[in-house]
């Protein structure tokens, strides 16, 4: 199977931390998780939905920017693969 087929199947995953990161950010995923959770649990009325506005609107930003991001590197990557096929040609 080719690059391009796993990653249409979703074999790679290119957001994933690569290296000695991953670990350190599962666990800080945990706590941010299990921080959540707690703060969700403590308010209440109008400050517990205050927050949970603010999660979900923070989630939003982080997951598009994360999503901008990928789409940037993966135009660079084809820009790069495009002038290697380009100088090979000449």
């Amino acid at each position: 199977m080719g690059f391009i087929e796993e990653l249409y199947y979703q074999e790679l995953d290119p957001q994933r931390c690569q290296g000695d990161h991953e670990a350190r950010i599962q666990r800080e995923l945990q706590v941010l998780d299990e921080r959540e959770e707690q703060l969700t649990r403590a308010l209440s009325g109008e400050v517990q939905s205050w927050f949970i506005e603010y999660v979900n609107a923070w989630s939003t930003v982080n997951g598009t920017q994360c999503l901008d991001s990928f789409i940037t590197g993966f135009r660079y990557g084809a820009r790069f693969a495009q002038d290697t096929f380009r100088l090979e040609l000449n």
